[in-house]
């Protein structure tokens, strides 16, 4: 499993980065008033937890921010020499482009989407820290299946 790991730590590095310089365009492009705010699954699942389908969107920045989470820490990505430190970068990054959408022409800030954010970002890093921690466990022979 350790070596597993260690294979793609490099190619989730670089996922991470891809993937935050998407969210930051797709964050500050406009957004036309036509394009719907996710797909059938998030607009199911928004209907079931927030009981508007209208509010797909945060579904979309919860994903978003937890698949940021998780992929930079399981690339390993190290902010003056600490993994954990993603985490407070990717909420300050969040924040910043919500207060940047404020100064486009058609975008607004919204903090519930800052919300989303911070709940993706702590719930993919804690769910990819503890599969991290199960893996390498059980690469070393601490967990019996």
């Amino acid at each position: 499993m350790e070596k597993f790991v260690q294979r793609t730590q490099k190619p989730a590095f670089w996922l991470f980065w891809a993937l935050l310089g998407v969210v930051t365009v797709l964050s500050l492009i406009a957004n036309p008033q036509e394009v719907p705010g996710g797909s059938f699954l998030t607009e199911w699942l928004a209907k079931l937890i927030f009981g508007d389908a209208m509010q797909a969107d945060k579904i979309n920045h919860f994903l978003a921010y937890g698949l940021l989470a998780s992929m930079g820490r399981w690339g390993n990505v190290r902010l003056l020499q600490r993994v954990w430190l993603i985490i407070p970068l990717l909420l300050l990054w969040s924040g910043g482009l919500e207060l940047l959408q404020g100064l486009t022409q058609s975008r607004q800030p919204d903090w519930f989407d800052m919300i989303a954010n911070s709940a993706g970002v702590f719930l993919g890093y804690g769910a990819i820290f503890t599969l991290l921690a199960i893996l390498s466990a059980l690469g070393k022979g601490r967990l019996h299946t």
